[in-house]
């Protein structure tokens, strides 16, 4: 089967120990189970990609379940680590081991299970209750592993030959374990899988159940009266533990086109799972991506960088370095962890910066200029004409403006991104690098300026350059939707912060007038970014509602339910985008749930009046744990944090945390007639900023926040018109700040810039 074929029904899961599982019941039902080797021991790329595409190492050459076909199949009850198989005369159970390195499988009904090794294998042990055997793959040897516990025995061919497949079937009984697995000959699994099999269904599922949770629990949340969209959501947080490896790798999706890992996509994935609470997986995620910059070899462009795959062979999407940082920065803020940005990583950063810049910075516009837009190359570039990530010709490009061929793209996607990464390169760093970095930042805020409009409508995409030599400015979306949604939800730094809000509100309108083959991962980035203190909760339902749908049906040949799809809209079978499970979605959709009343800053966490949450629970940041419980419903709230009342604020104040478990309650309330809404909001107060905000003195009419600052100083907030406001750097002294209204909202950015210990005095003039 070529690996674009779609199968007939076709179920996937993955585990953690870098098994993929497929179960096939086209005709009779196959289990194919792929194996990429030492899971938790290497975060080598060549190891995690050992199985991809269609370079992959099958667990056995065939693994087959006679009877089991597309004719007899009645549904599917879908979990990553348990995956229920309904047929008119059978029940099939297959669970991914978290911690080892095979897969489960019994069945409710009598059921034969027939394997066959591969021509080159060597034959191993051949009992009544084990069959193994010895696989050489690309200078590795394997050793396939399947156990049985108590009941049917294996019936063993009983004659070999070299050169020849060896063949093993078991007339498998009622609720006996049959346990499928294998790993590197030298790690020497077998005795464990052995006795793994010697344990019942239930119990290797309760076991495996306690270590689910151990990944799971992270910034679990509770929603209010939705219940379906509750169950779509923590199947979907499953699928997300299932599908990072113990390494840190990331399977976007398992389909197998899909299962290399892309670096764009493991790192929205699980920035996105960290602003949801799960620092955890970030964590390994950003250890696995640094470990493997991709070497450019090109005699003109060699140096490090990170590009559109964790792989040697991968296409020049210039957007990676934007994520390698993005994953980095936000691993550190949301960790303190100083080994995050260790010295050595740091150094990592600034070569593939610097590869960046030489690659495609143009002095003279004083912008990138990319060669890609989302993931097809403009002619010409390096990458036009063949897909390395598919392994196949694809013919040259033929993008065209008014006739002509379009070379570059000096665009938002790319300059926005690296506007961002300056910003966040120079927060990593100190003295004279970090003042470089952020100078970078603010030259090409400027040069983006003429993007941007006065009046808060959607900036334009960017120039493009055309083969003639003349620029054609496009307008809003220009080249690709995804890339120019990304470019204005994702940067944690905007050049243009305070048209942000009312940017995001166009976008979610032009979204919703045109909902179709939208990707969920640009749908929920979106509404992640959008922020319910200026936005409708309900219009923010009405689009999760429209993609929820979607998910929650079976596909008509992935036939899982409450898996997260890619696209909307699209339909049953179509050869690219008919994907499920898909991860690229699910990270920033909890993401979106949990922002509805918890928002992660770039150097903090605010609250926000919603009516979604009930509770979120565990929630990781720098180094302890939160539980937000949100009581009552309206549209102010009174914030307590260890059961201090913080005032003026909606940011958490951090002095007020402590090691362990931290408890902060959201009271929320509608204004009362004796406490009229103009009244009740007449004090500043402030909703997010750019800093660690440390402390908060409110003396009624005096106001101090003390903050942290990393470059970049911003406060916005609500309510400032009689109030008079100065920043002060560590020695009392005032640095020069502007103020910007935020369009229709009400709200004022102040913009400044310093480093260290801040404060922020508001005093009321009258």
């Amino acid at each position: 089967m070529a690996f674009y074929d779609l199968p007939g029904i076709t179920l996937l899961t993955h585990s953690p120990q870098g098994i993929r599982v497929e179960l096939n019941f086209d005709q009779n039902g196959l289990l194919e189970l792929w194996i990429s080797p030492r899971p938790a021991a290497s975060r080598d790329y060549r190891d995690r990609n050992f199985s991809n595409r269609d370079d992959h190492t099958r667990l056995f050459d065939r693994i087959a379940l006679p009877g089991l076909s597309q004719a007899n199949f009645v549904k599917c009850d879908y979990d990553a680590f348990h995956v229920v198989a309904h047929f008119k005369q059978q029940t099939l159970h297959v669970v991914p081991l978290v911690d080892a390195p095979a897969v489960l499988v019994w069945v409710e009904q009598p059921q034969r299970v027939d394997f066959k090794t591969d021509k080159q294998d060597s034959p191993g042990k051949r009992e009544p209750q084990l069959f193994t055997t010895n696989h050489p793959d690309r200078g590795l040897s394997f050793q396939f592993i399947t156990a049985l516990g108590k009941g049917g025995k294996f019936i063993h061919q009983p004659t070999l030959d070299t050169g020849r497949s060896v063949y093993a079937s078991v007339d498998l009984l009622p609720e006996q374990t049959l346990i499928i697995g294998g790993a590197l000959q030298v790690e020497q699994k077998t005795d464990d899988l052995v006795a793994l099999a010697k344990l019942s269904p239930a119990k290797l599922v309760a076991a495996n159940e306690k270590r689910i949770v151990a990944l799971t629990s992270p910034g679990n949340f509770k929603l209010k009266n939705l219940p379906d969209l509750q169950r779509l959501l923590d199947v979907n947080r499953r699928v997300l533990a299932a599908m990072q490896d113990h390494s840190g790798a990331v399977r976007a999706a398992l389909n197998r086109i899909y299962y290399l890992i892309w670096v764009r996509d493991g790192s929205m994935i699980e920035v996105f799972n960290a602003f949801a609470g799960n620092a955890d997986a970030l964590v390994k995620w950003t250890d696995f991506l640094l470990s493997n910059p991709t070497e450019i070899e090109h005699p003109a462009h060699k140096g490090k960088s990170f590009l559109m795959l964790v792989n040697k062979i991968t296409k020049w999407e210039e957007d990676g370095i934007f994520f390698a940082i993005w994953s980095t920065f936000m691993t550190w803020t949301q960790t303190a962890d100083p080994a995050v940005i260790s010295p050595q990583r740091l150094k990592l950063l600034s070569e593939v910066m610097a590869w960046l810049e030489r690659y495609c910075f143009d002095a003279k516009r004083g912008l990138f200029g990319r060669y890609f837009y989302c993931e097809t190359p403009l002619p010409g570039s390096h990458d036009d004409g063949f897909d390395g990530a598919v392994g196949n010709a694809t013919g040259k490009g033929h993008t065209r403006i008014d006739g002509k061929l379009v070379r570059r793209s000096f665009d938002i996607y790319v300059n926005h991104g690296a506007y961002s990464s300056y910003v966040m390169l120079a927060a990593m760093n100190k003295g004279k690098k970090a003042t470089d970095y952020l100078a970078k930042a603010h030259a090409i805020a400027e040069k983006m300026r003429t993007f941007f409009k006065a009046d808060g409508a959607l900036p334009d995409y960017g120039d493009l350059l055309l083969e003639d030599g003349s620029i054609h400015r496009a307008g809003p979306y220009g080249l690709d939707l995804c890339d120019y949604v990304w470019s204005l939800t994702l940067p944690p730094f905007s050049s243009e912060p305070a048209q942000m809000n009312g940017i995001r509100q166009h976008l979610f309108d032009k979204m919703m007038g045109k909902p179709e083959n939208y990707f969920l991962a640009s749908w929920f980035s979106l509404l992640s970014s959008l922020d319910l203190e200026t936005f409708s909760e309900e219009d923010l339902h009405s689009a999760i509602n429209y993609a929820a749908v979607q998910c929650h049906r079976p596909g008509k040949f992935l036939a899982m339910p409450d898996t997260v799809v890619e696209m909307t809209d699209m339909p049953d079978g179509h050869l690219w985008h008919d994907v499920r499970p898909q991860a690229f979605s699910v990270g920033p959709w909890l993401a979106t749930m949990t922002g509805t009343g918890l928002r992660r800053l770039p150097f903090g966490l605010a609250v926000r009046p919603n009516n979604t949450l009930e509770k979120i629970t565990s929630y990781q940041y720098k180094g302890v744990e939160l539980d937000v419980q949100y009581k009552g419903t309206g549209s102010q709230l009174k914030l307590t944090l260890n059961k201090q009342p913080v005032t003026a604020s909606w940011q958490l104040p951090e002095t007020l945390l402590y090691q362990g478990k931290n408890t902060v309650l959201v009271e929320l309330s509608e204004p009362s007639a004796a406490t009229p809404s103009s009244a009740a909001n007449s004090t500043p107060l402030l909703l997010q900023s750019t800093n660690v905000l440390l402390d908060i003195t409110d003396e009624g009419s005096q106001i101090t926040y003390t903050a942290a600052s990393y470059g970049l100083c911003q406060w916005c907030l609500r309510n400032l018109d009689g109030w008079t406001a100065v920043v002060l750097n560590a020695k009392g002294k005032p640095i020069q700040h502007t103020t910007k209204p935020d369009g229709e909202h009400g709200n004022v950015w102040l913009l400044a810039e310093a480093r260290g210990s801040v404060s922020l005095v508001l005093k009321r003039s009258v």
